[in-house]
This record gives structure tokens, sequence and C-alpha cells, in this order.
């Protein structure tokens, strides 16, 4: 998926993490950190020392923001957003 060196890929997963929390937060939504970075590690096929529960909410939100920056270069379309609305 992405091939970064270990500090690399940890400064990439914080940043989709407190991306993910503080937009969430914005929304009103308290999200577990930790289920979100767990849900981020296995989206991104990476491990965690200490793995924590992930919700399908916290896992849907790993997939919308692991498939946005993987598609930077792709148009944002309208099926691209009604993709992401089916999901929640």
């Amino acid at each position: 998926m992405f091939s970064h060196s270990q500090d690399e890929s940890e400064s990439f997963l914080d940043t989709l993490l407190a991306n993910i929390v503080h937009s969430s937060a914005i929304e009103g939504e308290k999200l577990s950190a930790f289920s979100v970075r767990s849900s981020l590690t296995n989206k991104l096929g990476l491990s965690e020392a200490q793995p924590y529960p992930t919700t399908e909410q916290t896992d849907d939100l790993a997939e919308i923001m692991v498939g946005a920056v993987e598609n930077l270069a792709s148009p944002l379309t309208l099926e691209r957003v009604l993709d992401w609305q089916v999901i929640f």
C-alpha cells in the first residue's frame, strides 16, 4: 500500500488519526482515538504493539480517509462522494 520508513508511516498515521478525530469532534462525535488508530493501522496494513478493539464506525472512517489519500490524483466526482455516503 504505502512504502515509507517507520517514522514516516507513524507520522502519516498520526496525521490521518488527528484528521478523523478532530473532524468528527467538529460534527459533535466523540471517537476513541485508540479505536480509530487501530482501524487505520489495519486499513494501511501496519502492525501495532497493542491493538485496540475497533468499531464499524471507526473502520468506515478509516476506509474513507485512506481511500481519499490513496486517490489524491483522481478527480473528486459525485460518484466518489456518494460512495462515501453509502458507508454511513
